[in-house]
């Protein structure tokens, strides 16, 4: 399954108007199968209750089942949303918005023991990108797509800001 870096890569200050989501699309459907797959004991759990008329055999199923999928929910809605006026970096847990006149440069995975693309600011440090990284005994040199997108995005800004 070949990874996308997006639908429009166009760094033009025209297509800049419209946000550009990046992300893995490997780690997107994964996550969507993943919580598929946690919704069946979601279900078993209903359908237990409706048999056993109990709420100790739902509960068991259902707690965990409910905050596995929360997770999942998120971990689908991870990414870089890239627009004229900077970056959005969309986590699990976290979402942090970085200004174009706030970034320094964007640094490959290669400068990642983790293998993630990353945002270094103006004040050295540097933010990694987790909808960017490559999994494990995959080459950091798949994300080189997203990197060339990323630095192109980011020279129009910088032009634009000049």
């Amino acid at each position: 399954m070949a990874d996308e870096v997006a639908d429009r890569t166009d760094p033009s200050p025209a297509a800049a108007d419209e946000p550009l989501l990046l992300r893995r699309k490997v780690q997107y459907i994964i996550s969507i199968i993943a919580l598929a797959m946690f919704l069946v004991p979601l279900l078993f759990g209903f359908l237990g209750f409706l048999i056993t008329r109990t709420w100790v055999g739902a509960a068991v199923l259902v707690g965990p089942t409910v905050l596995f999928a929360g997770a999942m929910w998120g971990q689908v809605h991870i990414g870089v949303w890239v627009d004229h006026d900077g970056l959005t970096l969309r986590q699990l847990f976290r979402t942090r918005r970085i200004r174009w006149s706030d970034v320094d440069r964007i640094s490959p995975a290669t400068e990642d023991w983790q293998k993630y693309v990353g945002i270094v600011l103006k004040d050295g440090r540097r933010i990694r990108c987790a909808a960017l990284g490559a999994g494990r005994g995959e080459r950091s040199a798949r994300l080189d797509p997203y990197v060339r997108t990323l630095n192109d995005l980011f020279s129009t800004a910088r032009q634009r800001a000049d």
